[in-house]
């Protein structure tokens, strides 16, 4: 249940958050570097969250194996 919640949360958060860079640099708010760094950033973050939500659902397979 926890991954099913992490993969509907994790999506929604990282279009929130591309949405909001994006806004922030037409508004004028961002410069452009400063918004190129923070979405390879947020690249980066959203990469890891899916790995960590892929190891998770094989570490619950390994144990599921085990027992």
């Amino acid at each position: 249940m926890f991954n099913l919640a992490a993969r509907i949360v994790l999506p929604l958060i990282a279009i929130v958050a591309f949405i909001s860079i994006f806004l922030l640099y037409y508004h004028h708010y961002l410069t452009l570097w400063l918004t190129i760094l923070l979405v390879v950033i947020l690249v980066i973050l959203v990469n890891i969250g899916y790995i960590w939500l892929y190891w998770q659902r094989k570490k619950t397979q390994f144990e599921d194996d085990d027992a």
